[in-house]
């Protein structure tokens, strides 16, 4: 926005999808977490995806023969919604699991959640800190009290600063659309690709998931990336022009790693042939190089 850039911010009425502070601990018994899963599938998120298996056991003991707990313990279970209702643990969708470690039996925790707080203030951002970390104490507590494979945990890590999920989005030449993301659209200007859900947190335990169509990918085009009205100046990650509701699937490490791989590669041929407006580099030729350097498109 500094540059004139016109933008978007949050859902357009100060609302922001929640900070998070992520977390690990080390210690976790990784097979008697992964049978108490598949005795209670309904502890967790399972079968969401349409390219998995749709029966919530089936998904749980598949992770457990696999030997990675990398689960999500649900909100609306009998084990954490009590802990949430009675005030012991903050509210949230669910205790977000990823393996890290199977030397460290280490787990990577993604829970705490603040929302609405617009987090280009860095006076805001450093306030929240607190407040997430004491949300991430009160997890490591619950955890070891009431998650099975977590009474001997230990904190081994915390994240240095917390994780922003939605600020500012440009309005550039093109906006990808939310129907493009769920129904997994090509498109002939494609510059990079995006397959996660939108995936949209809100306050308390409200959250949106919805799988792109038949677990497919859609593409996002060119002009996403440029601020509509600028000539210099290209715009990747998750302040791409898009919906709301797009970005809650493009947001995602992944994608913004392909977006600002496709940005810094234009911005090389641009330079290299003197162009001093981006809209004079053919598309044909960024997606030429791009796929030369291995770019999925």
């Amino acid at each position: 926005s500094l540059a004139g850039a016109p933008v978007r911010a949050g859902d357009g009425q100060a609302r922001f999808q929640p900070l998070s502070l992520v977390f690990r601990v080390a210690g976790v018994h990784f097979e008697a977490l992964l049978n108490f899963a598949e005795e209670n599938p309904g502890e967790f998120l399972l079968a969401e995806s349409p390219v998995m298996p749709t029966d919530p056991r089936e998904c749980a003991r598949r992770l457990r023969e696999r030997g990675y707990p990398y689960l999500a313990l649900s909100a609306a279970g009998s084990l954490l919604g009590p802990r949430i209702r009675d005030g012991s643990v903050f509210p949230c969708t669910a205790f977000f699991l990823t393996p890290t470690s199977l030397a460290k039996r280490e787990l990577c925790v993604n829970a705490t959640r603040l929302a609405d707080v617009d987090a280009t203030d860095p006076d805001r951002r450093s306030e929240a800190y607190a407040s997430l970390a004491a949300q991430a104490e009160a997890a490591l507590r619950f955890m070891k009290a009431k998650l099975p494979g977590c009474q001997e945990i230990v904190l081994s890590a915390v994240a240095h600063r917390v994780g922003v999920r939605e600020t500012r989005r440009i309005h550039g030449e093109q906006t990808l659309n939310t129907e493009a993301v769920i129904e997994g659209q090509d498109a002939p200007d494609g510059v990079a690709r995006g397959a996660h859900h939108v995936d949209i947190h809100g306050s308390g335990t409200h959250q949106v998931r919805i799988p792109v169509r038949d677990g497919g990918s859609y593409a996002i085009p060119f002009g996403c990336l440029i601020p509509r009205g600028l000539r210099n100046l290209l715009a990747a990650g998750r302040c791409l022009s898009s919906s709301r509701e797009a970005n809650g699937s493009a947001r995602v490490m992944g994608t913004c790693l392909a977006t600002g791989e496709a940005a810094g590669t234009a911005a090389a041929l641009a330079a290299a042939r003197g162009l001093n407006d981006i809209h004079q580099l053919p598309v044909a030729d960024l997606r030429d190089a791009l796929s030369a350097q291995g770019a999925i498109l």
